[in-house]
């Protein structure tokens, strides 16, 4: 294995150890959200559920997405929406708005 290989396998190993830690942060979160919030367990369940369902839509769409316009412009892309969602995250002032900033977040995020 040549060195740049190496470098890229652990560079993915440490990306990849922050996502989980990432995921089970948000876990923990969760209650805190539902209680500053007054959430229901409806509302919880869809912060989850937007939580995971962004990467695993949105894996499919950035993959076709690169082939088109290119890796870097969906790289792009991948980091506005980031930006997009934490700020929507930041400023929000109801849970409604948590669940579309946890969906944009971890659509973006997936690809990036």
């Amino acid at each position: 294995m040549t060195v740049r290989k190496q470098n890229i396998n652990i560079a993915i190993h440490r990306i990849t150890f922050i996502f989980g830690c990432f995921y089970s942060a948000n876990q923990l979160l969760v209650n805190n959200i539902r209680e500053a919030y007054g959430a229901t367990d409806v509302q919880m369940a869809m912060m989850i559920g937007a939580l995971y369902a962004g990467p695993l839509l949105m894996v499919l769409v950035f993959g076709s997405l690169s082939d088109r316009i290119g890796r870097k412009q969906s790289a792009t892309i991948a980091l506005l929406m980031v930006t997009t969602g934490l700020i929507l995250l930041i400023i929000s002032a109801n849970i409604s708005l948590v669940i579309i900033g946890y969906f944009i977040y971890s659509a973006g995020i997936s690809c990036a």
